[in-house]
């Protein structure tokens, strides 16, 4: 539950009708939030007001912040492996 609450909060509630174009200036007027989803709508915005664009890259560093919690899990997992009484143990027979 509070892995997904970070997910959630990380994400964000931003919606595109919470942006607006003024010129070359993008405003917002959203949730009081810094998430990933106000970030792209926003650079999507700022594309926009730009005269549009073919096309924007979005989430490529997402990858190797992927793998880096992966290493993470995995070193948890040996961890709670080698203590079996830790706090990872199952509670079961």
């Amino acid at each position: 539950a509070a892995c997904a609450a970070q997910v959630a909060a990380f994400v964000g509630a931003a919606a595109a009708s919470d942006f607006a174009i003024d010129g070359e200036s993008v405003t917002y007027s959203g949730p009081d939030e810094w998430s990933f989803r106000r970030f792209i709508l926003h650079y999507a915005h700022l594309c926009k007001a730009a005269g549009g664009v073919d096309a924007f890259l979005i989430g490529s560093e997402m990858r190797e912040v992927r793998r880096v919690l992966q290493r993470i899990e995995a070193k948890l997992d040996r961890r709670a492996s080698a203590r079996p009484d830790g706090p990872f143990a199952s509670a079961g027979p």
